[in-house]
């Protein structure tokens, strides 16, 4: 009875000793990161944010159950490449040539000299992937007679974007090696947003067949079985509604083929952004219509890329972040049947515009080896601080000179707010270009109108009314209570502080 209780107790210390060294290799191991970046969806489409939502997110309500939820998020811009930009250099992009608007499918990369999140993770030695939508240039040959160099020498902006006749499309790109000296091994997606031309899959530093086809114009169409998209040169081959899955099979690819080796993957999606594409399984699933049913799609592709990793065992030392390049345009979604879905939540505004409903995005991360369960934290971020907060947490140095935007929130993921010291102000930046800047509770734009989308984009002041607005939003956050007038001495505050940010600014 003896000799065996000894053998009972030498297998159970033999089996603690292995699992402390199993934890200690794991603790030792770096994490794995993931950011799976949203297209033009709401902080109000998640329906953990809602008190009475018309769609149901289960495995995005399952990640904000799972980690830590930011209510307190924004993207430096609200539009996509401004905002993709800010995220992958920790800069906002009004430092960069681009001073309004977005990028279109034909013009040269945005991203040059810049240190991105991906070069952070290659000093590491991580192997890093771009797959979904690139939305930031390429660098297609120009033609011979292009003068796009010449008008985009000091600024970008909407009047200056390059044209289908100023590149050479059926030529190798001018540097297939472009991907790699950004940081990222691996790359694949589209140009752009999936209603801009040309409609083609880049691999590696090439288009993956050759633009021998055109799609024409879609027109506008209540029907739910039509979409809508701008009309360009396209491939044979290529399919609007395959794209979102081929994101995700190259994605879950990714993970199965590194899962011995540290993986960064930017996995920024073609969705909810319009066309929207929901496939059969999901026709229907939502109460709020054609946008709904996109949206519910979405929120399947965060549950596939999450069973990919516990399939490959790297679920529990793998970071995922989930956010948003902008708030959601409100223009279609009641037209196509959205039940009153209110994609922005509460915020007043959408895409493009500098009210928080532009800017105020989902912002979820979740590291089951690392960030405990259950929390919520209303601290200011901006989605400039991701790569000074990745670059903490995998103790990377960020050069001299770079992602000066980006401010670090990695105590707070860590637990260790007693270490922490908190963003501030934040500066926003609209689809034309307006201005906007939050420091505290309060928020100055710039600007009497939405400087966005939404109607008044401006609007002229009264003589001797100024042409800025001013919220409180702890007291207001719908901003409607304009105190310009009221609190004339907090604007004034504000705005040298803006002024002051803006200094420095630099064009790559």
């Amino acid at each position: 009875m003896k000799k065996r209780n000894i053998v009972f107790l030498s297998i159970f210390v033999v089996s603690l000793i292995y699992a402390k060294t199993e934890k200690d290799k794991v603790k030792e191991t770096p994490p794995n990161v993931i950011i799976i970046l949203a297209d033009d969806m709401g902080y109000g489409d998640i329906s953990a944010h809602q008190s009475n939502p018309k769609i149901k997110t289960p495995a995005l309500d399952k990640l904000v159950q799972s980690g830590i939820t930011f209510s307190n998020a924004h993207a430096a811009s609200s539009v996509c490449t401004p905002s993709r930009y800010s995220l992958l250099t920790g800069r906002y992009s009004w430092r960069s040539k681009l001073k309004s608007g977005v990028l279109f499918g034909y013009d040269q990369p945005l991203i040059n000299n810049e240190f991105t999140i991906g070069q952070l993770f290659k000093q590491k030695g991580y192997a890093t992937a771009s797959i979904g939508k690139w939305h930031l240039g390429l660098p297609w040959q120009l033609s011979e007679g292009s003068n796009y160099k010449q008008r985009t020498k000091e600024k970008i902006f909407f009047q200056v974007l390059a044209k289908e006749k100023d590149v050479v499309l059926d030529a190798p790109f001018a540097d297939q090696k472009w991907h790699n000296k950004i940081g990222f091994d691996y790359f694949y997606g589209t140009s752009a947003s999936l209603d801009m031309p040309p409609y083609v899959m880049v691999e590696n530093g090439q288009i993956t067949a050759p633009l021998d086809q055109r799609i024409e114009d879609s027109d506008y169409s209540l029907d739910y079985n039509v979409d809508m998209w701008r009309g360009g040169p396209a491939s044979k081959d290529f399919d609007h509604n395959n794209v979102l899955p081929d994101i995700v099979k190259k994605t879950t690819s990714f993970i199965r083929e590194n899962k011995d080796n540290p993986f960064f993957i930017y996995m920024p999606l073609t969705a909810p952004h319009s066309p929207w594409l929901p496939s059969e399984k999901y026709k229907g699933m939502s109460n709020a219509g054609k946008y709904g049913d996109f949206l519910c799609m979405v929120d399947d592709v965060v549950k596939q890329v999450e069973k990919a990793l516990k399939e490959n065992g790297v679920d529990e030392n793998t970071i995922i972040i989930f956010s948003s390049d902008n708030g959601a345009p409100l223009k279609n979604i009641q037209k196509f049947g959205g039940n009153g879905h209110q994609a922005n939540g509460h915020f007043r505004g959408q895409k493009g515009d500098l009210y928080e409903g532009g800017h105020h995005i989902p912002l979820i991360v979740k590291w089951k080896q690392g960030i405990r369960p259950n929390q919520s934290s209303d601290h200011l971020i901006v989605l400039t601080d991701l790569l000074a907060t990745i670059a903490d947490i995998s103790g990377v140095e960020v050069p001299e000179g770079q992602a000066e935007d980006s401010h670090s929130f990695a105590p707070v993921l860590q637990g260790d707010e007693s270490s922490f010291s908190p963003r501030t102000t934040a500066v926003y930046h609209s689809q034309v270009g307006v201005f906007a800047i939050q420091n505290g509770d309060w928020k100055l734009i710039e600007n009497l109108g939405s400087g966005g989308f939404s109607k008044p984009r401006f609007v002229e002041s009264e003589p001797k009314f100024p042409n800025k607005q001013l919220y409180n939003l702890n007291q207001d956050p719908s901003e409607f209570d304009n105190r310009i007038v009221e609190d004339k001495d907090k604007a004034d505050e504000l705005q040298l502080i803006l002024d002051d940010i803006r200094k420095s600014q630099v064009i790559n």
